[in-house]
């Protein structure tokens, strides 16, 4: 089943509310970069995955096997050996400070496709304490966009897992608008979760 635009989910109306950010977004705070993922950036972006690759969220253990695998898929990424486009914001004295990731449509996320070349937003990560306000997410998103587009790819696509449900939610929320749908049971059994998706 295809979704269209017009079958957005509100998820005020479903047992699903998305949380809204304490603080207000404001202009951004200084200049950030987004260039491709180097080699030398893998021990400071994995150091931001072990931020946010935890459960529970933010607060208990990280999820060791979960960010091993984030690591093996970035380095093959840099030897071109998987279809994967990674690429980091840094500061100006180029410390890391976030990064993003690309693939080709996985076939769950197909049904929420209504164009005929989309991509997938895999993740999105902000250090902790460069978040809200500061315009990295914001930059990494948008020259996400810019990329897939020039690249010649028509629509970006994405989920979000209940995990970042008082995070990425909100933030997916206030860039793209409402989610268009919801993947059941996508991350086990009760745990679902909203899809976003915006034309190139």
């Amino acid at each position: 089943m295809i979704l269209r635009p017009d079958n957005r989910v509100n998820l005020k109306r479903m047992n699903e509310p998305i949380p809204t950010s304490e603080e207000p977004i404001t202009e951004i705070e200084q200049s950030y970069v987004v260039r491709e993922l180097r080699l030398t950036d893998v021990p400071q972006v994995e150091q931001i995955a072990r931020q946010w690759v935890r459960f529970p969220p933010e607060t208990g253990p990280v999820i060791e096997e979960e960010v091993q695998e984030m690591i093996e898929l970035m380095q093959e990424s840099i030897k071109l050996q998987n279809n994967r486009h990674y690429f980091v914001s840094t500061d100006k004295a180029e410390n890391v400070v976030g990064f993003v990731c690309l693939a080709d449509l996985e076939p769950k996320m197909q049904q929420f496709s209504t164009t005929e070349n989309p991509i997938e937003l895999k993740n999105l990560y902000v250090q902790q304490g460069k978040r809200r306000g500061k315009g990295v997410g914001s930059a990494l998103y948008n020259f996400a966009k810019d990329w897939s587009r020039a690249k010649g790819y028509t629509e970006i696509i994405l989920n979000s897992g209940p995990r970042y449900k008082k995070t990425g939610w909100p933030f997916y929320q206030i860039i793209i608008g409402d989610p268009i749908g919801m993947l059941k049971d996508f991350y086990g059994p009760g745990n679902g979760a909203p899809v976003w998706r915006e034309d190139l």
